[in-house]
């Protein structure tokens, strides 16, 4: 009988052991400085002040956790892991799970963000931000699923170079839980996409309050409409010839009550190719501020001839607004004709030395890009000032022909006088 009891402790003790080690699930058994950390958390509730990671001797790390709900009791985790780790075994915490993994060395390390993705059903695609912390390489990128599609099977980052990838997918085609592979040098990460239907509004509410800030998936913020491009036009159709370059402002709104943060702009498809932003980034956008993007199209005259389509993006971790664009460029005619007024030549060109030669930069149609409000103002200033000049001018003319004829009367007077003597 004794023995029986003593085989019973054993088992429930194994039972409960495996049951803990199935709670936590770090994505990778070896990482290297520089590379994006990513782990699932099962069967228990954890807040981002739950997480931390202890080096080789036990030593607290400094780390930025993110943590988002996927079904109920689950959660993922992921942060970047700083360059300055040292090798060795490091421990990972949330809440009362622990596991390990190792830190190696190695000249090749890239970041993506997100690391976990939630598909949604009203949306239509989603965006990985890779982040080169090491050498220069090539990120191989395919998909589990045939519904979700990358919009390029490869990514090439330059030193400390930044890429965005977008994502597309059909949300009634997806079969169930896939993942993203992306592959460099010897590493492969995958980015799970979680498939969740109507499950997710059922969960949402309690790891909204649980994880602060660090959540992005309430149902709530999906609705608010928080940023907007100030144009009439749905999207942007240019067409140029390969010797033309545009340029124009477009204006840019928080919609919302309170300052946005981190905002970075992205370029799919292939418009980066033909595409050149004056910003690339936002580190803070006060509450109902407008500010302007410079947008150059085929700045340098060196872009290729044919169509480039995708999207210009604005977005941080909670909001998104994109405007697509369609970049047309043509092969450039060739006009002899001479001109006396810039009337005379086509849209495009202008009269120089009686000849129609093509214009430096057309701006954009001002219901898509316009001039900013200080090119306008200053334009303005420099109008009245003209005016004033001309009026000045004229004035001193007029006084000085005034003058001129009373010394023409005086003079004549005095010649009618010396006649009479």
């Amino acid at each position: 009988m004794k023995w029986k009891t003593l085989l019973f402790t054993i088992v429930f003790l194994l039972s409960i052991s495996l049951v803990t080690a199935g709670e936590l699930n770090i994505l990778q058994d070896t990482y290297y400085p520089g590379e994006t950390f990513q782990a699932l958390v099962s069967n228990t509730t954890i807040t981002s002040s739950q997480i931390s990671l202890l080096d080789n001797d036990s030593n607290a790390v400094a780390v930025s956790p993110l943590i988002g709900d996927t079904r109920e009791d689950q959660y993922y985790v992921y942060f970047p892991l700083s360059n300055s780790l040292g090798e060795g075994t490091y421990t990972f915490l949330a809440g009362s799970e622990k596991g390990n993994f190792t830190m190696s060395t190695s000249p090749m390390s890239v970041q993506m963000k997100p690391a976990f993705v939630v598909l949604k059903k009203e949306e239509d695609k989603f965006i990985i931000q890779l982040i080169n912390t090491g050498s220069a390489t090539t990120v191989l990128i395919s998909s589990s699923d045939n519904a979700i599609s990358p919009w390029k099977s490869s990514v090439s980052l330059g030193l400390e170079e930044t890429s965005n990838l977008n994502v597309k997918y059909e949300y009634n085609d997806i079969a169930g839980d896939a993942e993203l592979s992306l592959s460099y040098s010897d590493r492969t990460f995958s980015v799970p996409l979680f498939y969740l239907e109507e499950v997710k509004e059922e969960t949402n509410t309690t790891i909204e309050n649980t994880t602060e800030t660090n959540i992005t998936l309430s149902n709530e913020t999906e609705e608010v409409e928080a940023l907007r491009f100030i144009t009439d036009a749905e999207e942007a159709l240019i067409e140029i010839n390969e010797e033309e370059t545009f340029g124009g402002y477009l204006d840019l709104e928080n919609l919302l009550d309170e300052t946005l943060t981190d905002l970075e702009f992205t370029l799919s498809g292939n418009l980066e190719e033909v595409i050149t932003l004056n910003i690339t980034e936002i580190e803070t956008l006060e509450a109902e501020e407008i500010i302007s993007q410079y947008i150059w199209v085929n700045q340098n005259n060196d872009s290729e001839l044919g169509e480039y389509e995708g999207e210009l993006t604005l977005f941080n971790e909670l909001y998104s607004v994109s405007l697509p664009i369609t970049v047309t460029i043509s092969e450039a005619e060739i006009i002899e004709y001479e001109c006396e007024i810039d009337s005379d030549c086509e849209e495009a060109y202008e009269c120089t030395d009686n000849e129609c030669v093509i214009k430096e930069e057309v701006e954009f149609d001002e219901v898509i890009f316009k001039e900013s409000e200080e090119e306008k103002d200053s334009n303005g200033a420099l109008l009245i000032g003209s005016i004033l000049i001309i009026i000045l001018l004229a004035f001193f003319i007029l006084i000085y022909r005034q003058l001129k004829k009373g010394n023409e009367k005086q003079f004549n007077k005095y010649i009618e006088e010396t006649k009479r003597r």
